[in-house]
């Protein structure tokens, strides 16, 4: 019962995937925090 770990492909683990990771996460951040204020403001001047 020789069994080897199960480890991800060399793409997922790299350090450019990590910082394409971290760029995603934080653009998509960045569009929640600019894009609430306007449903808002929309919200608002409808109302």
């Amino acid at each position: 019962m020789d069994e080897k770990p199960k480890r991800l492909p060399m793409l997922l683990t790299g350090m450019s995937a990590r910082l394409l990771l971290l760029t995603v996460f934080f653009v998509m951040l960045s569009e929640v925090f600019i894009y609430a204020p306007s449903i808002g403001r929309y919200r608002i001047n409808y109302m």
